[in-house]
């Protein structure tokens, strides 16, 4: 499984409407997904904020290559920039990576002074 976390922001001005960020964004990643199953996504921020953080989810890392040439269109035409915003579990607080369930997805916003996390799901089932 491959992941990315996008941070979005307006870069020019949208072919359109003047629709919120996070819409704009949000059809953005639906036009790179293109239909093709194994692709997911979630807005990980409120849909108000102007600049939204969403992730990205493959089953299939061979998926991300075909997704990021629609995607990249797409953004151009939604008039957004999106910025890949990961950064390893091992560089996020140490309270935020601990125990059974490591995290190994994360966004540090130091700007704003908040992190989120998104836990593995690898051992769940597990006993």
């Amino acid at each position: 499984m491959s992941r990315c976390v996008y941070m979005f922001e307006r870069a020019g001005t949208p072919t359109g409407s003047n629709e919120p960020a996070s819409i704009a964004a949000s059809r953005a990643i639906e036009a790179g997904i293109n239909d093709r199953p194994g692709i997911h996504y979630q807005e990980l921020t409120d849909p108000a904020n102007p600049k939204p953080v969403f992730a990205v989810l493959f089953a299939d890392a061979e998926q991300k290559l075909p997704f990021e040439k629609l995607f990249e269109s797409a953004l151009k035409l939604c008039g957004l920039r999106a910025n890949l915003a990961r950064e390893p579990a091992e560089m996020l607080p140490a309270n935020a990576a601990a125990g059974k369930g490591k995290a190994e997805l994360g966004y540090v916003d130091r700007e704003r002074g908040f992190v989120i996390v998104i836990p593995s799901v690898r051992g769940v089932n597990e006993t």
